[in-house]
């Protein structure tokens, strides 16, 4: 079988993007537009997902604040304000995204 072929037929995912943290962090940054690693260190974005990507893991990480009540406090704001970043990109992209 060519590799076009097994490609397409296969299921592809990306169990690892560092997009919410890496990208969409920079202002001005937007998910459906190109970008380029020499650019700006962009690993990921829907026109170069277009090769059929059939689904993807965002990870999510944040610093480690200390280790207190207070500091994880801080370590989950952050995550929480990563996953809704997410969100709200893949809703305004909903039709790219599936």
């Amino acid at each position: 079988m060519p590799a076009t072929a097994l490609h397409e037929h296969l299921f592809k995912i990306d169990t690892h993007c560092d997009t919410p943290t890496a990208s969409l962090v920079k202002a001005g940054w937007d998910f459906a537009a190109r970008h380029g690693f020499a650019a700006d260190h962009s690993q990921c974005d829907l026109p170069r997902m277009a090769g059929s990507i059939d689904a993807m893991v965002f990870a999510v990480y944040t610093t480690q604040a200390a280790r207190t009540p207070a500091g994880f406090a801080l370590a989950r704001a952050g995550a929480v304000q990563a996953f809704e970043r997410t969100h709200e990109v893949i809703r305004r992209n909903a039709v790219q995204c599936g």
